[in-house]
């Protein structure tokens, strides 16, 4: 292979892996952003950052405290979005069969 054209591969490859690793923390940051809407109590603008980060691949039905927000968002959006709501308690009770908050809620 000529020269040229590894080195030209080459850069193509590292722009790639740039590329994905800067969606990765765009990502993050979107999470972020979304968790601390929610500790402000701006559950519209957490819904659309939390589904912006799911539309990207971020999956919460094995994280807890994001399976609790995501109920809390949906329970206070406007208009409720109640069967989005069951099914986020639904999972956080799953992820913590202890909780009597939980349970409590659902």
């Amino acid at each position: 292979m000529h020269p040229r054209i590894r080195s030209l591969i080459g850069v193509a490859v590292l722009a790639v892996c740039a590329c994905v690793i800067g969606a990765a923390d765009d990502v993050a940051s979107m999470v972020r952003d979304a968790d601390t809407c929610v500790s402000e109590q701006q559950y519209d603008h957490a819904q659309a950052l939390y589904e912006r980060a799911q539309a990207e691949g971020m999956r919460f039905e094995t994280d807890l405290p994001h399976a609790r927000n995501l109920a809390a968002v949906y329970l206070h959006s406007a208009p409720p979005d109640l069967a989005k709501a069951i099914r986020w308690l639904q999972v956080a009770v799953t992820l913590d069969p202890q909780s009597d908050s939980l349970q409590v809620q659902l």
